[in-house]
């Protein structure tokens, strides 16, 4: 990251992909075969979301899978422990996001890995903390 004239970094996430500014907030993603910058000022933040999202229809098919297997009663053993695999997939698939939208129409979405939410919540407190310092 280039720094603007009398910017100055406030903090930078684990990853180093998030970097925090006096002035604005700088997301660099590099993955294979392609790569994202992107660049909001902090006059510029409309909301900052933190989400969790995850693939309900694995519990879905755990719940029919347990009903069917328990009415059933034949191959319970097996029934449950497909359910279990169910559930295991839809705790696997849960993802947590650190979104940052700017007035414009443009946003930073950050896949979260391996961040607590207390951090992440430290993060948005010191963006929030910025942007009430500009003001």
């Amino acid at each position: 990251m280039i720094l603007l004239d009398k910017e100055q970094i406030e903090t930078i996430s684990n990853d180093k992909s998030l970097t925090l500014t006096n002035l604005r907030v700088q997301y660099h993603n590099k993955e294979w075969g392609k790569a994202k910058i992107v660049s909001i000022l902090l006059e510029n933040i409309s909301s900052i979301e933190i989400a969790y999202k995850s693939n309900v229809t694995f519990i879905v098919f755990a719940t029919i899978i347990s009903i069917l297997t328990i009415v059933e009663g034949s191959y319970l053993i097996y029934g449950l422990a497909i359910s279990v695999i169910f559930v295991l997939l839809f705790l696997v698939s849960r993802r947590h996001y650190f979104i940052i939208y700017s007035k414009g129409g443009g946003k930073i979405n950050l896949l979260v890995k391996g961040m607590k939410t207390k951090s992440i919540l430290e993060f948005l407190n010191k963006v929030e903390t910025n942007i009430l310092n500009r003001n």
